[in-house]
């Protein structure tokens, strides 16, 4: 695999690792990002908005993926 195809494949794990978490437990990583806590279902959709990117981006990232690039 390429160097940028690595950057893409770890920039989408990365999006799907921060996309659960966002879905699964908003509250124990927004004092991270400077956030107060909340119970509003914003970051539950931002979460699932990482996680749609990151299926997108590390998908077509791997070798045997690289046909399903649009």
């Amino acid at each position: 695999m390429s160097h940028p195809g690595k950057s893409v494949f770890l920039f989408g794990l990365y999006m799907l690792l921060l996309g659960a978490a966002l879905v699964l437990a908003p509250n124990l990583l927004l004092p991270l990002f400077g956030f107060a806590l909340t119970d509003e279902v914003w970051i539950r959709v931002m979460g699932q908005l990482a996680l749609y990117l990151g299926c997108i981006t590390s998908g077509p990232a791997t070798p045997s993926g690289a046909s399903s690039w649009p």
